[in-house]
């Protein structure tokens, strides 16, 4: 009787370690990108970032590296490519039409 609740509890001790192994933990995150995306001019009179038509990814690369003032213009900019002013919703993009 002894035996088999040895036998047992190093079944569950083995399942366990086998668990915790397969199970990720001690995956590391990816590192960092080493090359920030550039954040474009930020100053006054300063051409408006380009636009791929996807506001939020391009706020992503060309804002969201800034802090501060340079942000604030960054968005202020990149709202007025878009066509976008405060408290609406970006306009849809411009679709060529059909041939």
């Amino acid at each position: 009787m002894r035996t088999r609740i040895l036998a047992i509890l190093a079944g569950l001790a083995a399942a366990a370690l086998l668990a915790w192994l397969l199970g990720g933990h001690h995956q590391s995150a990816p590192p960092p990108p080493t090359n920030p995306p550039a954040a474009g001019p930020s100053a006054p009179g300063a051409s408006s970032p380009a636009i791929t038509g996807n506001y939020a990814d391009d706020w992503q690369r060309h804002c969201a590296p800034l802090t501060g003032p340079a942000q604030a213009d960054c968005t202020r900019r990149l709202d007025q490519a878009y066509g976008k002013s405060d408290a609406t919703p970006v306009p849809p993009p411009a679709v060529p039409p059909a041939k």
